[in-house]
């Protein structure tokens, strides 16, 4: 499998993620919402640490960067769903569902929902929303930039 590339600052594709990580915010129109991109706050875990153990037991099946991105997409959506009321997690997981045959829906919800589990048991104290990621491979490692919510906002 291939592995992470250790550290935003050692890579020297690092600085190329997250300067595309920003534009593909511009672009979505988040980039208004957010007062100001901060790159590893003080005293704020790494959120492509923790998204990359969070996705972890899905990750090593997956086989190339389109898989890679596919298990990140899905952990995302399940992580932001368990942050929000229950009562609102099944319209935006039957959005999220919406055009994929009723077997890939069952099975990506199945997923989901152990991934859910999995943020409320192993990841409660992280309060943090995951906006987007960029997902950019080089040889034979890849490099996870992430946006998200600083703790309580």
């Amino acid at each position: 499998m291939a592995k992470k590339a250790q550290g935003f600052g050692q890579s020297p594709n690092s600085d190329k993620s997250l300067k595309k990580l920003e534009q593909k915010l511009k672009r979505s129109g988040l980039h208004d919402k957010i007062e100001m991109l901060m790159v590893n706050p003080k005293g704020a875990d790494k959120m492509s640490k923790v998204l990359e153990k969070f996705a972890a037991p899905y990750l090593e099946f997956a086989r190339n960067h389109s898989e890679r991105e596919k298990v990140f997409m899905i952990a995302i959506v399940a992580w932001n769903l368990a942050l929000m009321a229950e009562d609102q997690r099944q319209s935006t997981l039957d959005q999220f569902l919406a055009g994929q045959s009723p077997l890939a829906q069952q099975d990506t919800k199945e997923i989901i929902q152990e991934m859910i589990v999995r943020k409320q048991t192993d990841f409660a104290d992280n309060q943090r929303l995951i906006l987007d990621f960029q997902l950019q491979d080089s040889h034979h490692n890849y490099h996870l930039s992430v946006a998200s919510t600083l703790e309580g906002r």
